[in-house]
């Protein structure tokens, strides 16, 4: 089951469910589109929402706002999770890849000239379902922005459609917060990045996180930064060897 999760509460998520509601004649707040697929407009808690159309979830895109403050216009996807106290969410790194790329592709259709970029883990809510969020940054001129809403609705209807192809499921360690180098991966390459652990982590990265951030993306490849220091070098060498992984620094 694919869920299509967004909220009244906010603003840009908001104004990405009236234009689905209007092209797709949505009546109500929980609404099947398709055999395997639901768009959800919630007014409490986002978990609450989709715990209530079933177990089976292939993934839960929250469709919602990215706020910083530099105010730079964009689109992000991430997935969620307290790197820190090595709390992670499950993730999807087949279908964040295709998100990416259809909101390359449609913003390219658009002329929609907003920078498209993978983010770094961070935030809630933690659980134990394939959750990410796919953002409108990164202020209130870009969450009303007609056309930036059109991107992500747009890009959303068309991953619906889709089935991933057999991507390689990876993490990725280093680098900054939005990574020029991981987003390309992302937009041009077989691997799909699930968990993205950025540069500012490292201090508190371990064996624990590294394997827990696998596990929750389902991966067995460790694509990391070359820059990374020589001891988390030596570290992901030394799992890669005791733990039969593949690893890359890119």
């Amino acid at each position: 089951m694919k869920i299509l999760l967004t909220s009244e509460k906010d603003i840009a998520s908001y104004n990405i469910y009236k234009y689905l509601k209007e092209k797709l004649g949505l009546k109500n707040r929980i609404e099947r589109i398709s055999e395997d697929s639901f768009i959800i407009l919630s007014n409490k808690k986002l978990t609450e929402e989709f715990e209530s159309v079933g177990n089976d979830i292939d993934f839960v895109a929250i469709l919602y706002r990215h706020a910083s403050k530099s105010g730079e216009k964009c689109f992000t996807v991430h997935a969620t999770g307290d790197v820190s106290k090595n709390l992670l969410s499950k993730c999807c790194p087949s279908y964040m890849k295709l998100f990416l790329n259809e909101i390359y592709n449609v913003a390219y259709e658009l002329g929609c000239n907003y920078k498209i970029s993978i983010e770094g883990t961070h935030h809630g809510p933690i659980v134990n379902v394939p959750i990410f969020f796919v953002e409108i940054g990164s202020d209130e001129s870009a969450w009303r922005d007609e056309s930036a809403v059109k991107v992500i609705s747009e890009a959303a209807l068309r991953v619906l459609k889709k089935k991933p192809k057999n991507y390689r499921n990876a993490i990725a360690i280093g680098s900054n917060h939005y990574s020029e180098k991981f987003t390309k991966i992302q937009l041009d390459t077989e691997f799909a990045i699930g968990h993205f652990l950025p540069k500012y982590y490292l201090e508190n990265i371990n064996e624990e996180i590294v394997k827990n951030a696998l596990e929750k993306s389902n991966a067995n490849i460790i694509l990391a930064d070359k820059k990374v220091k020589g001891k988390y070098k030596d570290m992901l060498k030394k799992m890669s060897r005791d733990l039969d992984l593949e690893l890359y620094f890119v």
